[in-house]
């Protein structure tokens, strides 16, 4: 009997220890197989800081989506079962513990303690503790940032603290590899960037901590990376040739035309904006392609014209209604108007150095001064019924007319024109009148409605004046009225951007500007409409 029952356990241990039985082993099983994080992505951010430095920059509070790839070659008969993977956390330790899924994928959901995370994915077969193979990826899970755009001219950033006890410095980003500056106060977690940059461009900003830990000199502990625009604009698909604001409602009306009569665009006409939702309200006369826009001081009617058109479009601005007035230029129509009291009109032939007709709105009946006017810019101030017109040529000269009379009037001659050391000089040509008529600005200088002139102005061409005088602006900044101290600088508003834009302050407090662009590579032109504000 113990014979046989010998004969039994031999049985049995052979049968058991039989390779041909076994599974494979740990080394075969490491020369085929290949494991790597897919979920996030290693390079899935970029930061500025170091020169570049590819990376997962996320926000402390979020839940981390791991996901992990297990491949293998050759026929080892291994099944998802024979596999344990793990999720560990150089800080926070095992995450997880498992099999994979029937797919050879493993994924986690987890949070994760603040700090930088060297996160390792192992795979191990069942009741042996020899690694297989692993992969690992770093997580900055550090501070959050948040970034706000303000008053549609800068960008305002905004922090978590750091919890760190080797706190050295924030390093704060902003597209570069150079910060934008260095806050040595653990406690400051706030930081505006006003200086000029790219309104209508999404920019890239990140708050990275520098420590005095030496284990991290060459790495990025980082915010989670924030693209923001800044600007508070309208997108125009047409290039703006004059923007006017209406004088009684809270509208901008813009001239959509090519600057060439060569270039052609899908639409024209005049696009009406309402500045206190900031929309576009209508698009109207469509077909039109106008050379210049105004409106009456009682902001009843807008004037339109034309070149190559004997006609002046008169439009209703309480229903966009409009008909018209037939003028008498030989075919050359105009090239600028201006709209008075009484149903006056005032217009430059275009094409003709010396016509200047004065037009009744109500009978097209006309008076004509020829004075060479063309190059000029000219304003209506309703509050002593004068016209004011600025030359821009070497005669350097600003008129002040009898609204009723064109042929009659004053100027005044400004002292450096056309004297300059290298030649001829030009006057910038912008006429700028004031809410209340008060205030006359051309060229560097403004004038009372006498044309005396009161001050001078040092490289600064005056283009728009808020309604109590309170502020002024040229295309760069917005300057105190009085002292001539800068109040903002607008922000950069992008390449290939034309010169004549127009400048329009609502109230004490809101801006709005057009700029058109011509990208130069046969594509068509577009406009922006910024609106900011200064507090």
């Amino acid at each position: 009997m113990k014979a046989y029952f010998y004969f039994i356990l031999v049985l049995l241990i052979t049968v058991g220890c039989n390779p041909e039985d076994d599974g494979p082993t740990v080394q075969q099983v490491q020369q085929n197989i290949n494991v790597g994080i897919v979920l996030p992505l290693k390079d899935r951010d970029y930061s500025f800081h170091n020169y570049g430095d590819y990376g997962v920059y996320d926000i402390p509070t979020n839940q981390k989506n791991l996901k992990a790839k297990i491949g293998l070659t050759g026929d080892l008969g291994v099944s998802p079962d024979d596999l344990i993977v793990k999720w560990i956390s150089d800080i926070d330790g095992e995450l997880y513990a498992g099999h994979p899924n029937g797919n050879f994928e493993s994924t986690l959901t987890t949070s994760l303690s603040k700090g930088l995370h060297t996160i390792s994915f192992e795979v191990y077969l069942v009741n042996n503790p020899e690694l297989l193979q692993k992969d690992t990826i770093v997580i900055s899970n550090i501070i959050k940032l948040e970034a706000t755009p303000q008053l549609g001219r800068f960008m305002r950033l905004n922090w978590t603290k750091y919890e760190g006890s080797d706190f050295v410095s924030y390093l704060v980003y902003r597209n570069n590899s150079q910060p934008l500056a260095e806050i040595t106060d653990i406690n400051t977690l706030q930081f505006d960037y006003t200086q000029p940059h790219f309104a209508t461009e999404e920019i890239p900003y990140q708050i990275v901590v520098k420590t005095s830990n030496p284990n991290w000199q060459y790495e990025t502990l980082g915010s989670n990376i924030v693209t923001k625009i800044t600007g508070d604009f309208l997108s125009i698909p047409y290039y703006i040739k004059k923007m006017v604001k209406d004088p009684i409602r809270n509208k901008l009306y813009a001239i959509c035309s090519p600057k060439d009569l060569s270039e052609e665009a899908d639409k024209y006409g005049i696009i009406i904006i309402n500045t206190d939702t900031f929309t576009i309200e209508n698009h109207i006369l469509t077909t039109k392609r106008f050379t210049d826009i105004s409106v009456v001081p009682d902001g009843q009617y807008m004037y339109l014209t034309q070149r190559h058109v004997d006609f002046i479009t008169k439009v209703n601005l309480n229903n966009y209604s409009y008909n018209g007035i037939a003028t008498h230029t030989s075919g050359n129509g105009f090239n600028n108007i201006e709209a008075g009291n009484n149903n006056l009109l005032y217009a430059n032939v275009y094409n003709d150095n010396e016509r200047f007709q004065m037009i009744n709105a109500t009978n097209g009946s006309y008076t004509e001064s020829f004075n060479g006017f063309n190059l000029g810019e000219m304003r209506y101030n309703s509050s002593n019924d004068n016209l004011y017109y600025g030359n821009a040529n070497s005669s350097g000269r600003l008129y002040k007319l009898n609204s009723s009379n064109i042929g009659t009037g004053t100027y005044l001659t400004l002292p450096q024109y056309p004297e300059f050391p290298s030649g001829v000089s030009y006057p910038y040509p912008v006429v700028t009148i004031s809410d209340n008529g008060n205030h006359i600005f051309w060229d560097e200088f403004q004038l009372d409605t006498n044309l005396n002139v009161i001050r001078q102005f040092n490289d600064i061409h005056i283009h728009a004046c808020s309604p109590s005088n309170q502020y002024i602006s040229d295309l760069y900044k917005i300057y105190d009225y009085n002292t001539m101290n800068t109040i903002i600088t607008y922000p950069n508003f992008g390449s290939n951007e034309y010169h004549d834009s127009d400048i329009y302050f609502t109230d004490e407090n809101t801006i709005f500007t057009n700029k058109t662009y011509d990208p130069n590579d046969g594509s068509p032109s577009y406009s922006y409409i910024f609106r900011m504000k200064i507090n």
